[in-house]
C-alpha cells in the first residue's frame, strides 16, 4: 500500500505546476485535481481560516511586499466582490492542507477590511475546496472493488516483504 501511495503522490507532484503564491501562477492544472478524490467542501470566513492547521494563508501584513499589479488585482477583485457579492467566488482550494489556489482572494479580504475596518469582511463565508492525495481505501472499497483487489495486492505485498 506505500508503494501504492508513493507512486500516486509522484504523479501528482509530475503533473504538478507549483504555485507561486504571489505570482498568479495557475497551480494544479483541473485536469489533475479531477483525479483525486472528491473535495470536501466548506464555508469558511478568514478568521476561520487563520484558526485552522493549514500550511499558508496569507496574512494581512503581506501587502506592502506585494508588486502593484498584484495589489492592482486585488483592488479589481475587491471592487467587483463589493458589487456582486462573495457568492459567485470559486472556491479556495487545498491541497493537504496547503493552499493551492485563493491567495489573492484572500488577499481581497484583508484589503476590504482595511477599506471597511467593521470586521465583516473577515467573518463572510468564503468557499473552501480541501483535497487529499491520500486514499480512503474504506471509501474506495464501497464504491469500488477493483480498489478492493488492490488493497488486498498491495497488503500481501508489504506481508511478504516483511517476511
Amino acid at each position: 500500500m506505500k508503494l501504492i501511495l508513493e507512486n500516486w503522490k509522484k504523479f501528482l507532484e509530475e503533473e504538478e505546476e507549483k504555485p507561486s503564491k504571489t505570482t498568479g501562477d495557475p497551480g494544479i492544472p483541473e485536469e489533475t485535481l479531477n483525479k483525486l478524490p472528491k473535495p470536501a467542501k466548506k464555508k469558511l470566513s478568514i478568521n476561520e481560516l487563520n484558526e485552522m492547521d493549514l500550511k499558508y494563508i496569507p496574512q494581512d501584513d503581506e501587502w506592502e511586499h506585494m508588486e502593484k499589479e498584484f495589489q492592482d488585482r486585488i483592488r479589481d477583485y475587491a471592487e467587483y466582490t463589493k458589487e456582486h457579492g462573495v457568492s459567485e467566488m470559486k472556491p479556495i482550494r487545498f491541497v493537504d492542507n496547503q493552499l493551492e489556489d485563493g491567495g489573492h482572494r484572500i488577499n481581497m479580504m484583508y484589503y476590504l477590511d482595511r477599506q471597511e475596518p467593521d470586521g465583516r469582511w473577515l467573518d463572510y463565508k468564503l468557499p473552501a475546496a480541501f483535497y487529499t492525495t491520500e486514499v480512503d481505501w474504506e471509501e474506495l472499497e464501497k464504491k469500488d472493488r477493483f480498489a478492493f483487489l488492490m488493497k488486498t495486492v498491495a497488503a500481501k505485498h508489504i506481508e511478504d516483504t516483511i517476511k
